[in-house]
């Protein structure tokens, strides 16, 4: 077997590759890594893992850069998703760092599904996505509800 770095799939609390705040708040960047794992000669893995952010305050989220990084220049994951949770029930989720084989992070973590914000993705090995000028998504701390 090999063992391969592969962006494949993140969930919550989440931002993926670079965030910018607005222009008028400066750049700030957050970079987030997804754990090495195993992927069987002929098969296909989607993976999960939890990354838990320390927020204080509102993140107007407006770019992201997301580099899918393979065994070797010929190799990389085919998609790459990267949620936000808005529920309360973070310890919900497994411990940081955890891969966990899932379908698109469906049955990930707590149920309350419709909670999770899809803020970034990628089927490319390198893809830059902005919202626009004066455009971003806010994202708000989230605490746990127990």
């Amino acid at each position: 077997m090999l063992s391969r770095r592969l962006p494949a799939l993140l969930v919550a609390a989440v931002i993926a590759g670079a965030a910018t705040p607005s222009a008028s708040l400066g750049a700030k960047t957050i970079r987030l890594r997804v754990p090495s794992f195993v992927v069987p000669p002929n098969m296909d893995r989607e993976v999960c893992t939890f990354v838990p952010l320390p927020m204080s305050a509102d993140f107007n989220f407006q770019k992201s850069v997301v580099v899918n990084v393979g065994g070797d220049r010929h190799f990389t994951s085919h998609h790459f998703l990267a949620w936000v949770y808005n529920g309360t029930n973070v310890e919900g989720f497994p411990k940081r760092g955890q891969i966990v084989d899932s379908k698109a992070c469906l049955d990930f973590g707590p149920a309350d599904t419709n909670n999770r914000t899809l803020v970034a993705g990628a089927q490319a090995p390198r893809l830059v996505t902005t919202l626009g000028e004066g455009l971003a998504q806010q994202l708000t701390p989230t605490t746990d509800g127990s």
